[in-house]
């Protein structure tokens, strides 16, 4: 008795993992992503500034907060996109 294990196209949708909810599909991933390649740079605008008042090490830790969101959300859809089908090489 031989067995194969099917391929992903072949397993119904109900028993793959629902990423929906960290992005619709890899077109949102991809604008997140240069929303991040743009955005990133901007952390420049508070270095030697962070001790001048309470207001700028606000705003920046903020900053950083949204940015670390937005990359874990980015990590996690691809490093489990991966693990779903490591075939994809999308």
């Amino acid at each position: 008795m031989t067995s194969q294990v099917p391929t992903r196209a072949q397993i119904p949708d109900s028993d793959k993992w629902d990423l929906s909810h960290l992005f619709a599909n890899v077109d949102k991933w991809k604008e997140d992503f240069r929303w991040i390649e743009q955005t990133y740079p901007r952390i420049k605008q508070w270095k030697g500034k962070l001790g001048a008042s309470a207001k700028n090490l606000a705003e920046c830790l903020e900053f950083e907060k949204t940015l670390d969101l937005k990359i874990e959300r980015l990590y996690h859809f691809a490093s489990l996109q991966l693990a779903e089908d490591s075939a994809n090489t999308e």
